[in-house]
């Protein structure tokens, strides 16, 4: 199956514009939280007990935060109306995203340790395993293997198309930070087009 970077880049554009307000209140919810998580690590760094009990609270909820976005974006795709609720109410599906997320992790890694290369080519190849656990509730091993199946014999058209987005998201921060609170959106969207294509198959 063939797709087009510049389709999807407008349908994330053009999805991004259509629900311009409430991912703005969403970027500014999660820039809020960052801040405000950071300032008490930052607070309570000398003092280690209390430090690694805020960064396990901080590690939670960040990962919770994770889940609702992939959520949320998911829903714009398929012409649902977002609720903010979804930023928090995923948060069963918590354990399986984060140790799903971690095996993923550490096989990237083992894989960056092997020349880098082996690693950014596991990262493209299972790049959509957070969606997988999201969408169809899959975790671990199968939800690793759903991903790569999604990425199979595609793996350099996603590679191009991650690399589009990483460019946008370059042009966004030279426009003084200001542009990531569109290209971010819009980068997200993008892909979640593509996930939801190939998922589909069409």
């Amino acid at each position: 199956m063939e797709f087009s970077k510049k389709e999807l880049i407008k349908q994330g554009w053009e999805a991004t514009k259509a629900n311009a307000f409430f991912l703005a209140k969403l970027l500014l919810i999660y820039i809020f939280i960052s801040i405000l998580t950071n300032a008490i690590q930052t607070s309570v760094q000398d003092q280690i007990a209390l430090a690694l009990i805020i960064s396990l609270i901080s590690t939670v909820i960040s990962t919770v935060l994770e889940i609702g976005w992939i959520r949320i974006v998911l829903d714009i795709v398929d012409n649902k109306k977002p609720d903010i609720k979804e930023l928090y109410q995923n948060y069963p599906l918590f354990i399986q995203f984060f140790l799903t997320n971690l095996i993923l992790v550490v096989i990237v890694l083992i894989g960056t340790i092997l020349l880098i290369i082996p690693g950014i080519y596991l990262a493209v190849r299972y790049q959509f395993t957070p969606y997988v656990v999201v969408d169809k509730k899959l975790a671990y091993l199968t939800a690793l293997k759903e991903a790569g199946k999604l990425t199979q014999g595609r793996w350099m058209a996603i590679f191009l198309f991650d690399l589009t987005l990483i460019g946008l998201n370059i042009l966004g921060a030279i426009a003084l930070g200001i542009g990531l609170l569109i290209t971010i959106p819009v980068s997200f969207l993008a892909t979640s087009y593509l996930y939801r294509r190939l998922a589909s198959g069409k």
